[in-house]
């Protein structure tokens, strides 16, 4: 017996890492952005990437035994789409979605426990139903710590991470009881001006920006723009948001690539030597922008965490966490 039913809007349902919940029937769907945010990439990529719900989490504090959510799953692309359970910040459970309309069981104690959905981070777009509760104390979580905005390319998306809870945003924030919003689009990391925009319309605490392999990959840009792509980006965020830090990180090695041309004769390397000189530049006059080389974060000695060469599994994203949180935690202290 289930005698508590919640919309998910209800306010006893908290939600992090989200812009806003699109209601359509009986079905609630999660934005990372709104969809005027990102109307001026002119992108249909970077729109239908929005509804992914890369850091998005709902949670409560409840005496239930057991909780009954309907979730109505659009899947796209090979990869697994899991959504984990934590239940006290520890991960309790993790199931793998398939497409169409499925009740997932959550068990619980019985006793008060605070209760986190993250939903799938990648290849998928998830509306959430109803939820029933086998008791009758239901609270919201409380979420007070600082907000952390994190952009970037499928590096910070982690495409291969195998669950959501497990991408080095979500353990940065995790560990520190900080809020995410995670802002990585997998193979869109391109400077677009809307998404700067984005970024510092979205309420910080601190914010990373991935200057990453997006920048190399399909030649977006060539030795004359790119520079000015970096520096007009990170100013867009710093004139919103005078007094907020950023910590910016350039590409991470990928071997492989190093020392090979794109279609503007960029090899990786000088991709990296290009961004720290426009970050530097920019940090003449903000002492707030803190600049990460991507060698130091994750470097050849990782290549065997990076199943493809390029993406970092859940070992290397655990290694990415444990050396870029000190950094933000550091820039967040000032």
């Amino acid at each position: 017996m289930h005698p508590l039913e919640l919309r998910p809007d209800d306010e006893r349902v908290t939600w992090d890492g989200v812009a806003r919940l699109d209601e359509r029937a009986d079905w609630w769907q999660p934005w990372r952005l709104t969809a005027d945010q990102v109307a001026g990439t002119l992108s249909p990529e970077v729109l239908s990437n929005t509804r992914t719900a890369a850091g998005v989490r709902f949670g409560f504090r409840t005496d239930a035994y057991e909780v009954r959510v309907d979730l109505k799953t659009e899947l796209w692309g090979p990869l697994p789409k899991p959504l984990d359970v934590l239940v006290d910040g520890v991960l309790a459970h993790r199931l793998e979605l398939s497409p169409g309309v499925r009740t997932v069981v959550v068990a619980l104690p019985g006793s008060p426990v605070d209760v986190e959905l993250w939903l799938p981070h990648w290849c998928a777009t998830v509306g959430v139903g109803p939820l029933r509760f086998s008791g009758t104390a239901v609270e919201p979580l409380r979420r007070t710590g600082p907000r952390l905005v994190a952009y970037g390319s499928s590096i910070t998306q982690c495409v291969i991470t195998p669950g959501p809870s497990e991408t080095w945003p979500a353990l940065v924030a995790r560990e520190r009881g900080w809020r995410l919003r995670n802002l990585g689009y997998a193979g869109q990391a391109y400077l677009d001006h809307a998404l700067a925009v984005a970024v510092a319309d979205t309420p910080a605490d601190v914010v990373v920006v991935e200057l990453g392999v997006n920048l190399y990959i399909r030649g977006p840009f060539d030795r004359r723009t790119l520079g000015s792509a970096v520096t007009g980006f990170l100013r867009t965020i710093r004139a919103a948001n005078p007094h907020v830090p950023v910590v910016a990180f350039s590409p991470l090695v990928w071997a492989s690539r190093e020392d090979v041309p794109n279609v503007h004769d960029l090899t990786l390397a000088q991709v990296r030597e290009r961004v720290h000189e426009a970050v530097e530049f920019v940090r003449r006059d903000d002492e707030r922008i803190t600049l990460v080389d991507g060698a130091d974060l994750f470097g050849a000695v990782d290549a065997h965490l990076a199943p493809d060469g390029l993406h970092p599994d859940a070992r290397g994203d655990a290694v990415i966490a444990s050396r870029l949180g000190p950094v933000l935690a550091a820039a967040l202290d000032g």
